[in-house]
């Protein structure tokens, strides 16, 4: 009886622990911003050893990384439109930054019409109120920025 208890109490979770693509897809449609408070530096084994050594001016340095990242982003609206049209808007840029999105688990996997242009690696939260982008550069680690809703 433990057991059919225990089947029985997993087969009611599952609803809850299990989104749909076209679930997630409505979390992801809308207008983000990034939140510039959430700005971390995840430095990779070789920059962590060079900040450790600078001391005090490595740190500076390191906040100087954040602080420039902020600035960078939070000049930026992305927009996932329901019909996976992406636009990335730049404040004081006239143009804008066109592609198309789509969801690959919880990841979003963003394509610009332009090749060159680079794209962070997104993720939406299980609870859809974030969006976690991961900037790669690979002599430093990872800046990651979290994105919540406009308005």
């Amino acid at each position: 009886q433990t057991m059919v208890s225990l089947l029985l109490s997993s087969i009611c979770l599952l609803p809850v622990a299990f989104q749909s693509p076209a679930a997630i897809e409505r979390q992801v449609v809308g207008t983000w911003i990034y939140d510039t408070k959430s700005v971390r530096i995840n430095l990779n084994a070789a920059a962590q050893k060079q900040v450790a050594a600078a001391g005090a001016k490595g740190t500076g340095q390191l906040e100087q990384m954040k602080t420039g990242l902020a600035e960078i982003v939070g000049r930026m609206t992305l927009v996932f439109q329901a019909d996976h049209r992406f636009i990335a808007e730049i404040t004081g840029v006239k143009e804008k930054n066109l592609g198309r999105w789509s969801i690959r688990d919880r990841d979003i996997i963003v394509l610009m019409d332009k090749k060159d242009q680079r794209v962070p690696k997104m993720a939406i939260g299980k609870d859809g109120k974030r969006i976690t982008t991961t900037y790669e550069e690979p002599t430093l680690g990872q800046g990651l920025v979290d994105m919540i809703r406009k308005g």
